[in-house]
């Protein structure tokens, strides 16, 4: 069973490799080598941090959330942030 607090992560994962999506469809997944989108774990970032919550891992998928808004390059738009500070904070 799922808690509240890791459907939260989930949800904000979702909303984040939409936008991490929208990168690569911009580069027709074919990132540059120099470019953020080129980093491991963030074309397959919500797959990432859905089997660590399912493996209990809820603080590592957290932590992948954070780097997926952080080293991903994208424009994260504020309301986003303010959902990841809220959950940092639970």
């Amino acid at each position: 069973m799922v808690t509240e607090i890791e459907n939260r992560i989930i949800s904000l994962a979702q909303d984040i490799q939409e936008l991490i999506n929208h990168e690569f469809e911009r580069v027709n997944w074919k990132p540059d080598a120099n470019s953020y989108l080129s980093q491991a774990g963030l074309q397959n970032g919500l797959e990432i941090v859905r089997d660590y919550i399912y493996h209990g891992e809820i603080a590592v998928a957290f932590d992948h959330l954070g780097y997926m808004i952080t080293d991903s390059g994208i424009k994260v738009p504020e309301n986003y942030v303010v959902r990841f500070e809220q959950l940092s904070n639970k």
